[in-house]
């Protein structure tokens, strides 16, 4: 006990330090001058500017908390059964938000294809308040969906195929976006402000936050079918030997 509450904070320190260290590189090689590219951003995080780093671990520590609260209903010894339904509620309002940032990301390119996006965020008027309802709707959409399939009996797998799907999303996100990203930079002087660097940034992010779980989920996955083939979907009554054609603890046919 006393090593597994040495391990715990060591690995989700460790684990942290990497996602920072993995968001640095990631935005290094989208950024141009004044960060001056990937070789720019470490000798800026390691200088003066100290408020750089700082803002990409707290980002970090961010991302594995959230992670963290996302996998609680998915790490538990058994499957989670119908009755425990509301555990999941956290988990898909969290991939929910990752859908969601998404969505703007998508906006934003699209805006900035079109020539819509304004070149200054500086200033808090309509752009900013319109960039919040956007996430606002589009996040609880996001959940309704999510929440509703997520009532199937299976909630774990549920859970997976969406984490997968909005993984895949993200990856897509990134390879249509970045062409747009090019030539955009050739039309200006200031990448920063642009709707497809935002997008890049916002799609990078979902990777790096999906990429964790979804491994966990990945490994989880064969034990929980092997689990699931010898007990009942609806309250955990291992089937036995002689099983027959329904459950003898809640009577609901065998999955």
């Amino acid at each position: 006990m006393r090593r597994r509450l040495l391990v715990i904070p060591v690995f989700l320190v460790g684990y942290t330090l990497l996602i920072a260290a993995a968001a640095i590189f990631a935005f290094g090689l989208i950024a141009e001058p004044p960060w001056g590219g990937f070789e720019g951003l470490i000798e800026l995080c390691a200088g003066h500017e100290i408020g750089v780093t700082v803002s990409f671990l707290v980002g970090a520590a961010c991302v594995v908390a959230s992670q963290a609260l996302f996998l609680l209903p998915v790490i538990q010894r058994r499957p989670p059964l119908a009755r425990g339904a509301h555990s999941f509620t956290v988990s898909a309002i969290l991939i929910a938000g990752i859908a969601a940032a998404l969505t703007l990301g998508l906006i934003l390119a699209g805006l900035e294809l079109f020539k819509v996006w304004e070149d200054e965020l500086g200033e808090w008027d309509w752009t900013g308040w319109a960039i919040i309802a956007i996430v606002l709707v589009s996040w609880t959409g996001w959940s309704v969906l999510l929440l509703f399939f997520t009532r199937a009996k299976d909630k774990s797998r549920a859970l997976a195929a969406f984490t997968a799907a909005i993984f895949a999303g993200s990856i897509v996100e990134v390879l249509i976006v970045l062409p747009l990203d090019v030539m955009v930079r050739r039309r200006t002087d200031c990448y920063c402000a642009t709707g497809t660097f935002y997008a890049l940034v916002l799609a990078v992010w979902a990777v790096l936050w999906l990429t964790g779980p979804g491994i966990v989920i990945a490994l989880l996955a064969k034990r929980r079918r092997l689990w699931w083939e010898t007990h009942c979907r609806c309250c955990g009554y291992a089937k036995g030997p002689s099983p027959g054609s329904v459950c003898p603890e809640c009577g609901s046919a065998w999955g």
